[in-house]
């Protein structure tokens, strides 16, 4: 898990990222 010492602001961007990289992976799988 990642550290809890990220500021407030950092986590959205975070799962963000993650969630835009999942999708794209899932599109990757698709086409």
């Amino acid at each position: 898990m990642m550290s809890p010492a990220l500021p407030e602001w950092m986590i959205p961007l975070h799962w963000l990222n993650l969630h835009l990289k999942l999708a794209g992976f899932g599109l990757h799988l698709k086409f």
